[in-house]
């Protein structure tokens, strides 16, 4: 049996999407939902593409594309996120932040429990170094309280309320660079970096984390001990040249296997 519950976007995450799925059936989680199809939630969760296929099939979705828009296992420690390869580590799988400014377009001018099925969560907000919305300027934000793992609707649904009347917006100064270059990555038009290109998706949003954190409060620091929730993107904002500061220099060459740039601080 297959069943069309709700529209399934081109920048949504499928495992978000199955949430909405569930509970616009009126079922309790995702676990429920996967039991009823008979779908290891361990094999669903982890990428398994036997998994991802039997669901996205049951919701009449082209399990090629379900699988492009989930997590899936790639090789040792590593996923496939539309087509991008990325470390386990650097990924949010368990947990859904979001743009309020986002999920409030969503759901349009009136909150109700139909209106509320509408928010879903983006591919890009799933990456651990992608922090604020690039076209609102928002800082993407985590539920209030913690609740069930893989559950996008019944994490956000409580919420709601607070997204729709602006309670969680916390406006970022600067440019978003990174953020904006992850989107157009997914949209599948990626915009030229020139020595960045070199480096996978989630690395590059560290070390956009890393120079952002020297330029502002000097070389050695950590964006832990600054104090603050966001920078801007360096590397892709302002330009290698922005970085030659009077304490440190920041260079890149290539390896000595060819494969990626190495960078530094000196």
């Amino acid at each position: 049996m297959t069943l069309t519950v709700l529209p399934f976007h081109d920048d949504e995450l499928f495992t978000g999407y199955v949430s909405r799925c569930a509970r616009a059936l009126s079922l309790t989680s995702v676990v429920d939902f996967l039991a009823d199809l008979r779908a290891l939630q361990a094999d669903f969760q982890s990428g398994q593409p036997e998994a991802i296929s039997r669901v996205a099939k049951a919701l009449g979705v082209d399990p090629a594309r379900a699988k492009w828009q989930t997590f899936s296992r790639d090789d040792g420690q590593n996923v496939r996120l539309a087509g991008v390869v990325l470390h386990d580590k650097r990924l949010l799988r368990s947990q859904f932040r979001v743009c309020p400014a986002c999920l409030r377009a969503d759901i349009g001018t009136v909150l109700s429990p139909k209106s509320a099925l509408n928010a879903y969560p983006r591919m890009a907000w799933s990456i651990r170094p992608v922090v604020q919305c690039p076209q609102h300027n928002l800082l993407l934000v985590h539920p209030l309280e913690a609740s069930q793992p893989h559950e996008f609707s019944q994490s956000w649904e409580a919420w709601l309320q607070d997204i729709v009347d602006g309670d969680m917006d916390v406006l970022v100064p600067g440019g978003a660079g990174y953020e904006a270059h992850v989107s157009d990555v997914f949209s599948g038009n990626p915009s030229s970096l020139g020595w960045a290109d070199g480096f996978p998706l989630d690395a590059l949003g560290l070390i956009a984390e890393t120079l952002g954190v020297a330029k502002l409060f000097g070389a050695g620091r950590r964006l832990a001990d600054c104090g603050v929730c966001q920078t801007s993107c360096p590397p892709i904002s302002c330009g290698v040249s922005d970085f030659r500061g009077a304490e440190f220099v920041f260079w890149i060459q290539p390896d000595r296997s060819g494969r990626l740039p190495v960078s530094g601080f000196s």
